[in-house]
């Protein structure tokens, strides 16, 4: 079972997002669909290649998956505000 904490934690990043979500929306709003797609193919690259430091190989692999989905879930949840969703997503 979930605590109120969790829930709370949950809820500001939810917050977080949507403000990122927004923001980006308004920076991106002239460019077309294929730049932004190429831009954030980029920074899931990048952030992929990242792992966290000082700690077992395994779990620096572990890092660097879970940030890339979340900020591949972050970019398609801007590229729907922007009106550029790629084909296949949810948001």
């Amino acid at each position: 079972m979930i605590d109120e904490a969790a829930i709370k934690r949950e809820a500001r990043l939810s917050a977080i997002e949507f403000m990122i979500g927004e923001l980006c929306s308004a920076f991106y709003r002239d460019l077309p669909a294929t730049a932004i797609h190429a831009r954030h193919d980029q920074l899931c690259a990048a952030i992929a290649l990242r792992g966290a430091t000082g700690v077992d190989p395994a779990l620096s692999d572990l890092y660097s998956t879970e940030a890339e989905a979340a900020l591949r879930e972050l970019t398609n949840l801007i590229e729907s505000y922007v009106g550029a969703p790629r084909p296949g997503t949810s948001r």
